[in-house]
């Protein structure tokens, strides 16, 4: 009898216990309120047919205008759909933090929209710098590319591709134009979600790891009797939903405070509460549209997503993984669930250095029995902001 009120009570404490950790990890810091800007959506959700979808591109790219051309890309969509087990079974290349998560879960959602946004807007930027900055473009034909004669393989390929991105389709377009009255193309990908396509690729889908524009320079270009071009200034007037993030600004009273915060932030996976938090170079004003600030955002997003897979994967075998992406393409991705983050505890907190309004700790935690540090850096302009999270320089043997 005594037997089973000890066992009755031992659970008992443990459930007062497992209550009260509850508690303080998802109740006592409530989450920010408004993280980021919302916009009021009109009635254009998209487009129904790629040509259309790129038609808008080039519009807002003939008109150097970068943050509509923006909308048009599957920012979402990919943040959303992305399946990183299909990713690894086809291409067999984990880059690790380098690379979008494509797990899902509402952290990797929100840090691929940060980490998108900024590296579709260099793409759309390099696009208006090399053809119509200070230059006369001119659209002369928008189509999709297709074999003469498809295959199988082209088939089980774009399907493998559909497959990765989440996507219901997939198509490859060449935009055909002239700059500065030389003929030059423009290669793109898209994807079709429900029922609207979106860029994915300024480039063929084969080249899907280039870091610059397809733009082709075409040679033998044929005399008409009359250039005819297109007229796609009626794109101008519409206007896409919102698709990219942008994160509003707090501060804390308190450095320690602040910190304190923020940990259950990163514990519960509030990313954009945590985030926040980062000092994004705003000040007291609120966030503008600005290539530098989609950066600053992704900089502060690639830290997070950094600082979840040094945890997440330090019991994972990578080199095994490597060897093992055909037949078991999932093992990483069943290491990188946010949900485990609960376990972590701070170990010890040390101000390390202080000077003109910084203030650097030593962050000492532990999760699944392994040991872990960070340097944060924090910085104080009308209330302490977080500057930075740094793995600490390894000590000279």
């Amino acid at each position: 009898m005594k037997k089973i009120e000890l066992i009755a009570g031992t659970l008992g404490i443990l459930t007062i216990l497992a209550a009260v950790f509850y508690y303080q990890i998802f109740e006592v810091v409530k989450a920010v309120e408004d993280p980021v800007v919302i916009e009021e959506e009109g009635e254009l959700r998209g487009y129904e047919e790629p040509v259309e979808a790129v038609s808008y591109l080039m519009a807002n790219i003939k008109k150097g205008d970068l943050e509509p051309a923006l909308r048009v890309c599957a920012i979402e969509d990919i943040s959303e759909y992305a399946d990183l087990v299909e990713y690894l079974s086809y291409t067999e290349d984990f880059q690790g933090a380098k690379m979008i998560p494509m797990v899902d879960s509402k952290v990797y959602y929100e840090i691929t929209k940060i980490r998108l946004a900024s590296d579709y807007g260099h793409m759309i930027q390099k696009c208006i710098k090399r053809l119509s900055q200070d230059k006369t473009l001119e659209i002369k034909d928008i189509s999709i590319i297709e074999p003469e004669n498809p295959d199988g393989k082209y088939f089980q390929r774009l399907e493998q591709i559909s497959n990765i991105l989440g996507a219901r389709d997939v198509c490859e377009c060449t935009v055909s134009m002239e700059v500065n009255g030389k003929p030059v193309e423009l290669h793109l990908s898209l994807a079709k979600y429900k029922r609207f396509w979106k860029v994915i690729l300024f480039a063929p889908m084969e080249q899907y790891k280039n870091e610059e524009p397809d733009i082709r320079a075409v040679d033998g270009r044929e005399e008409t009797e009359e250039d005819t071009f297109m007229d796609l200034s009626s794109y101008l007037e519409d206007q896409l939903p919102l698709n990219y993030t942008l994160l509003n600004s707090r501060s804390g009273d308190s450095a320690t405070e602040m910190l304190s915060d923020c940990w259950i932030y990163f514990q519960r996976g509030d990313i954009l509460s945590a985030l926040t938090y980062f000092d994004l170079g705003t000040g007291e004003q609120g966030p503008e549209f600005s290539l530098d600030f989609l950066d600053r955002q992704k900089k502060a997003a690639m830290q997070l997503q950094d600082f979840y897979y040094q945890m997440l994967l330090c019991r994972a075998d990578l080199e095994w993984a490597k060897r093992h992406y055909e037949d078991t393409p999932e093992y990483i991705w069943n290491f990188l669930k946010i949900r485990n983050m609960q376990y972590v505890r701070v170990r010890s907190l040390e101000e390390v250095e202080s000077e003109d309004g910084y203030i650097t700790y030593l962050i000492k935690y532990s999760y699944d029995g392994k040991g872990f540090s960070r340097h944060l850096l924090l910085s104080n302009d009308n209330g302490w902001k977080l500057a930075a999270m740094k793995k600490p320089p390894k000590q000279k043997k």
